[in-house]
């Protein structure tokens, strides 16, 4: 009779001692599988790129005999608008489009548009493209997710009103982004 009962106790030990191992491997493994993505989630960058695409001139509207004349490019890695318009009566205008997106793998928030020179902000400079006017639409503090685009306008004209005669007047600006990742509060 002892020697069942030793037999039966062996075979329980056995099996616990298998369990272990069998837990212990799990273990390993579980830990193996979990450090590789760490690593693979610690090695990834975040990409910070907003830029402008896609710039393009709608038609001009002519005012007097001849059409307004715009010329447009993108620079800086596409951070930068560049413009050249002249324009040569009253109500002349000239449009253009672009587009700009948010390349990054973070939101990023629209800080400010810099224009420059700064005819909109700087009354002196405001004086030597008179009655050329530059407009673009407000795009300030707005966030982009990764990925989305956000149209924008941009619109010269010439506004002479109360002139009878007008002479051609050329100007030459730049639009730059500033834009800031957003990141995430924890």
């Amino acid at each position: 009779m002892m020697i069942r009962k030793k037999k039966k106790i062996i075979s329980v030990k056995s099996i616990i001692i298998v369990l272990l191992l069998l837990t212990t491997i799990i273990l390993a493994c579980g830990f193996s599988y979990i450090s590789g993505k760490y690593k693979e989630l610690s090695q990834e960058k975040t990409v910070f790129d907003v830029t402008f695409i896609d710039l393009k001139q709608k038609t001009p509207i002519r005012g007097g005999s001849e059409s307004p004349i715009g010329l447009s490019s993108l620079s800086n890695d596409g951070k930068t608008l560049n413009f050249n318009a002249t324009l040569f009566n009253n109500y002349d205008e000239l449009y253009f489009t672009c587009r700009l997106v948010n390349n990054s793998t973070i939101p990023a928030k629209v800080i400010t548009l810099i224009q420059n020179p700064n005819y909109s902000g700087d009354s002196s400079l405001r004086n030597e493209i008179e009655p050329i006017e530059i407009e673009y639409d407000n795009i300030y503090n707005k966030v982009l997710l990764p990925g989305e685009k956000i149209d924008l306008d941009i619109k010269i004209t010439y506004n002479n009103e109360g002139q009878t005669s007008a002479l051609s007047k050329t100007v030459s600006f730049s639009i730059s982004v500033i834009a800031n990742g957003v990141w995430k509060e924890n």
